[in-house]
């Protein structure tokens, strides 16, 4: 998520050159705005989305300077008394479930703990899975054994049922490293992946060589060596 060559930003997403904004997401080259979402070179702008070179805007709307400046005041003294003035856009405005977004990677939810905080969850139905169609396969063990057409064959997913396919290329990669074809879906083989990251958080440890307080993302309990960073420069280095 980057944000570069800003000023005076705050709670800003993926921005870049961007002047004395705040709330921001996916939005460049703007300034003296707020909640903006996917906005380009506008000025003076309040809660837009998909704006390009625009300025005195109030939700995509039009205003003059005069009257963008009165209802934005009004519609920020309205947010402060409810407590939404300050924060980043609610999560009750993505279009998307809480488990299809990064925030389930770094911080995992149930289903049950996002519908107690009134936000979206998607659930796969029998119906969105049933509308694909073709021959559904065994995997076989052995690489050497894969047909060339297993390409255009619906795969099963193990653990979670649902359907998935190997392209050409990676079939072509498997062959060339005898990997077998995978057995879960994208979707099961990337979250695996995710749980193989360190957590985020830091535990305060001793250097393994030099003794020295430091703070890291190995728990005590890992078994790998930790050292403080002059220690580690001088072991690689």
């Amino acid at each position: 998520m980057v944000v570069d060559h800003c000023e005076m930003t705050y709670g800003t997403i993926s921005t870049i050159n961007q002047y004395n904004t705040q709330f921001t997401f996916v939005s460049f080259y703007s300034k003296n705005s707020q909640y903006l979402d996917h906005c380009q070179y506008c000025e003076d702008c309040f809660a837009c989305s998909g704006l390009k070179k625009k300025r005195f805007c109030i939700f995509n709307q039009q205003y003059s300077e005069e009257e963008y400046m009165r209802l934005k005041a009004k519609i920020v003294e309205h947010m402060k008394k409810t407590g939404e003035w300050g924060q980043f856009l609610p999560p009750e405005l993505s279009p998307f479930g809480y488990n299809e977004t990064v925030a389930q990677e770094y911080f995992p939810l149930t289903g049950g703990e996002v519908a107690r905080r009134g936000w979206k969850w998607h659930a796969d139905t029998e119906s969105q899975t049933s509308n694909y169609q073709g021959p559904r396969v065994s995997l076989s063990v052995d690489i050497k054994d894969v047909p060339d057409d297993m390409t255009e064959k619906i795969l099963v997913c193990e653990r979670t049922g649902k359907p998935y396919k190997i392209i050409p290329h990676e079939l072509a990669l498997y062959r060339q490293h005898r990997l077998p074809l995978p057995r879960v879906c994208f979707d099961e083989r990337h979250l695996e992946r995710i749980r193989r990251r360190n957590p985020r958080k830091l535990w305060t440890r001793s250097c393994m060589k030099c003794g020295k307080s430091i703070e890291t993302t190995y728990s005590p309990d890992r078994p790998e060596t930790v050292y403080c960073e002059s220690c580690y420069l001088k072991e690689v280095y």
